[in-house]
């Protein structure tokens, strides 16, 4: 019984060596090599052509930033670039960048202002570069926002500033003379300490009626007389500005 396990077993064997001859190396799977000619491929090449923007891994990265802005500055430039700041930005800086967006409210630490001396006098590069780099606990949006958006960003955000600190002066003469023109018509009106402007005085009708009960009450009783003369002085005193609506 062990001779015939033992001849079965060298059987099996020198079947599966017999098998296992006709299988061609690994090494020469079926295949193409660097360059080879592909009959089936367009242009009968198996390489094919970088998908464009590739670059070779082990190449260094050398990228020329300009200073200034690389583009023309429109109104579609800065139209883009507030969508995507209000998209990017806002949350932290607020649609007015002072820096209270709503995370920010929420607890999240608060960045600075973008309207103090520093960032008001910071080139237009600097927004460029914490866009793209990061700044304190800001993370870079590289991965986020490309290269266009990030200078439309940066040219909005002047824009921005701009808007809060404009001048008259800095105005052409064509956008002065857009600007709603002074009434040299209209009634000149001044101010009390705290209190509504004032353009004409005008008699209190209420106090009046209590000057009048006031006399009339002193023919009759002074307590009635006193309190009268009171509300009389309070309200005269009130209302003796007021202003017309016309």
């Amino acid at each position: 019984m062990s001779r015939l396990m033992g001849l079965a077993i060298l059987t099996l064997g020198l079947v599966m060596s017999l098998t296992a001859c006709d299988q061609e190396p690994m090494a020469n799977q079926p295949k193409y090599e660097t360059y080879e000619a592909a009959p089936e491929w367009p242009d009968n090449q198996s390489a094919r052509d970088p998908v464009a923007g590739t670059v070779p891994r082990d190449a260094p990265v050398e990228l020329s930033v300009s200073d200034t802005l690389p583009m023309p500055l429109t109104r579609e430039l800065l139209e883009r670039g507030q969508a995507q700041f209000n998209i990017y930005c806002s949350p932290c800086h607020a649609r007015t960048g002072y820096g209270n967006g709503m995370i920010v409210q929420r607890g999240f630490p608060s960045p600075p202002s973008l309207h103090n001396d520093r960032l008001r006098n910071a080139p237009l590069r600097h927004f460029y570069d914490v866009i793209t780099d990061g700044y304190g606990v800001m993370y870079s949006y590289a991965d986020r926002v490309p290269p266009h958006d990030r200078w439309a960003i940066a040219a909005y955000i002047q824009a921005l500033q701009l808007s809060q600190y404009a001048r008259f002066e800095d105005l052409t003469k064509e956008q002065r003379a857009k600007l709603p023109q002074q009434d040299s018509t209209a009634t000149e009106t001044t101010t009390s300490a705290g209190g509504p402007p004032m353009t004409r005085p005008l008699v209190p009708i209420i106090g009046l009626v209590a000057l009048a009960i006031c006399v009339i009450g002193a023919f009759y009783d002074w307590t009635a007389f006193l309190r009268s003369w009171l509300v009389a002085s309070l309200t005269w005193g009130r209302c003796r500005w007021v202003p017309l609506p016309y």
